[in-house]
């Protein structure tokens, strides 16, 4: 049976539900865009560096080939539009390489914020408007949705594009005009764009298709044609919003397999589905990404509409099982933040919740009540990590160690990125090799070799202790440190380490070794 779209209701027009969803959107840009800044002018998130390096490659050149495609391309045209136009209008001052990660930033916070306006789109006409406005108000305060907007990286515009191509889907669903595919398969393009991963969305248009008939077998010719130009839109976006691929297509092919085989043989070791029983990042990512309330209520809203076989319901829960299963089949689930790859299913998981609570409390306070539970937590959550954004823990270390380290010290540190940065000349810093960062990560072995001081952050060794399947001859080396080694200071955010902010910074003195 196709269920036909809900009726209007006045209360869907009032100004309190106006009212409500400015302030939910003014909320999500308040945690989004504050702290922006964090670590500039140096560089806290590792993978910031490539997406810097390709767009300055571009604007030096005066081409648009990015001579980059471990990812698409269609991030990093936005980060290059994004900061001419904030130079062109004063927002930003400087040299174009100066602005050019916070620019990034900005497509990832703007990105984020009107996820949550789509959201609210979607459960309106999918739902309810109050549903709509509970969905948005979680995707707004969720910790994984508010920290993955902040970087310099795909994963909030993929989210974006995601929720369009669902959006118009849902308007050829709630309109039974299949023209609005054809859009849907033009924002799923665009999704493939941003990620690899964003492929997945050309099941969202032939999802719409099957919702519009009711059954499994297309039989309408005007939903037919309808479909077949939604799938031939997908290429034809992809492709005008990542040209280069075709254009350099010998680098694309190189960079493209390198990152497929990568996605298979695992980041320093392979995280293999069945091992977790395709469950890692139910326990380890969604859990922690929206807390405790709103992960349980979204476990309950899944089996609610499994069990009621309510089209809307079904809708949402293709997509995010959708994207959900690649990111366990992929064996490469890396650390510090793998939870990154299944942000696109955060959006999904609160229309389940807003969907489910307006199907069992319709009417009155209780609705208020339940969301209000849902929202307190993740709120919470937020609310503590966002305080301690600035300054990181990096900035922190670095602050002590000018002041009670000796200048010129001999200073080991595991990873560059992930630590704190000295002014030129400070002490005499030796980075552990990128590719081994381990070897050599010996206190005797160090002392001789003339260092003072070994400096570890948990954004490196913390993994050897969280994630499944590590090497235990790392880990016994770390372990040994830790219990053997002289801790002078330790820096840790009152939130603790969360996405690429504020690692745990432990600095050890080094024996000194006796006189022969």
């Amino acid at each position: 049976v196709v269920e036909r779209g809900l009726p209007p209701e006045s209360e869907e027009k009032s100004a309190l539900y106006t009212f409500v969803l400015f302030a939910i959107v003014a909320m999500a840009a308040y945690f989004r865009f504050s702290g922006l800044s964090f670590g500039l002018p140096g560089t806290y998130h590792p993978d910031e560096v490539a997406k810097f390096n390709a767009i300055m490659r571009m604007y030096e050149s005066g081409s648009l080939d990015p001579n980059y495609f471990l990812h698409p391309t269609l991030l990093l045209y936005a980060t290059y539009a994004m900061n001419l136009l904030l130079h062109g209008v004063g927002v930003l001052t400087g040299s174009f390489g100066d602005t050019l990660i916070l620019a990034g930033r900005s497509v990832s916070a703007s990105a984020g914020v009107l996820s949550i306006v789509l959201t609210y789109m979607i459960g309106k006409r999918l739902f309810s408007v109050r549903a709509g406005l509970l969905a948005a108000a979680l995707l707004a305060v969720f910790p994984l949705h508010v920290t993955c907007s902040r970087y310099l990286k795909e994963d909030s515009l993929l989210t974006f594009f995601v929720l369009l191509s669902t959006l118009f889907t849902v308007y050829a669903f709630r309109s039974k005009k299949s023209f609005w595919l054809v859009f849907s398969g033009i924002a799923a393009g665009c999704s493939a764009s941003v990620k690899y991963s964003g492929m997945m969305s050309v099941g969202i248009p032939l999802l719409g298709a099957l919702a519009l008939e009711g059954r499994w077998l297309l039989r309408e010719r005007r939903v037919w044609c309808a479909l077949v130009l939604a799938l031939l839109a997908v290429p034809v976006a992809f492709l005008l919003c990542s040209p280069y691929v075709v254009l350099n297509a010998t680098k694309f092919l190189h960079d493209f397999q390198f990152e497929q085989q990568h996605m298979q043989n695992g980041h320093l070791f392979a995280i293999t589905p069945w091992s977790q029983y395709w469950m890692y990042h139910v326990e380890r990512s969604l859990y922690q990404g929206v807390m405790a309330p709103p992960f349980l209520l979204g476990l309950v809203a899944l089996g609610f509409f499994l069990r009621k076989q309510k089209l809307p319901g079904l809708i949402v829960i293709a997509v995010l099982l959708a994207f959900y299963f690649p990111a366990e089949y992929v064996k490469a689930k890396p650390a510090p933040q793998p939870e990154r790859y299944i942000l696109p299913c955060l959006p999904f998981f609160a229309l389940l919740i807003g969907g489910m609570l307006q199907n069992l409390f319709p009417r009155g306070k209780t609705f208020l009540f339940v969301s209000a539970i849902a929202l307190l937590s993740p709120l919470l959550r937020t609310v503590s990590l966002h305080s301690d954004i600035v300054p990181d823990t990096r900035a922190r270390m670095a602050e002590w160690m000018i002041q009670e380290i000796q200048e010129g010290s001999r200073i080991y540190i595991d990873h560059k990125t992930y630590s704190p940065r000295f002014p030129r000349g400070q002490y005499r810093v030796t980075y552990a090799s990128s590719e081994n960062i381990a070897d050599g990560l010996e206190l005797e072995k160090l002392s001789a070799n003339g260092y003072q001081y070994l400096l570890l952050s948990s954004l490196w060794f913390e993994r050897f202790f969280s994630q499944p399947r590590t090497d235990q001859v790392v880990r016994r080396k770390i372990e040994r440190i830790l219990q053997e080694g002289e801790l002078v200071h330790r820096e840790r955010a009152k939130s603790g380490t969360y996405g690429f902010h504020n690692p745990e910074l432990l600095l050890f003195r080094l024996p000194e070794l006796e006189a022969q």
